[in-house]
């Protein structure tokens, strides 16, 4: 049986179902480590790691959506926490980022938003 989706070529979905995969590890490996703590963690990670894929345009340029989520959790959150958060959302991103513009413009992109992070 070969599974069809419609729009979506054969690695793009081999590459999708790896980051379901290593998303869910990291749930599972945050949660038995921290506990619930964890879950949380991982959660709010990969939702960041989600929007810095979504562009929205600004006044300014195009800007990812991700960027106030990062603000916000770097406000509200201890640095640990932050830092865990950027750590895994840059990782969840990194396939998809592949895929959409190439290893060199992916690795670009990640490099700047983690100095962007961290500054």
């Amino acid at each position: 049986m070969k599974l069809v989706i419609r729009g979506v070529d054969p690695p793009e979905r081999r590459i999708a179902a790896e980051l379901l995969l290593m998303v869910a590890g990291a749930l599972v490996l945050l949660g038995d480590i921290k506990g619930i703590d964890g879950l949380v963690v991982a959660a709010v990670g990969v939702l960041v790691g989600a929007t810095l894929l979504v562009v929205v345009e600004a006044p300014v340029g195009s800007v990812p959506l991700g960027y106030a989520l990062a603000i916000s959790v770097a406000a509200l959150a201890n640095v640990g926490t932050y830092f865990s958060v950027l750590a895994l959302a840059l990782l969840v991103t990194l396939p998809a980022l592949v895929i959409r513009h190439g290893l060199e413009d992916a690795v670009r992109r990640a490099v700047r938003w983690l100095v962007a992070g961290c500054g």
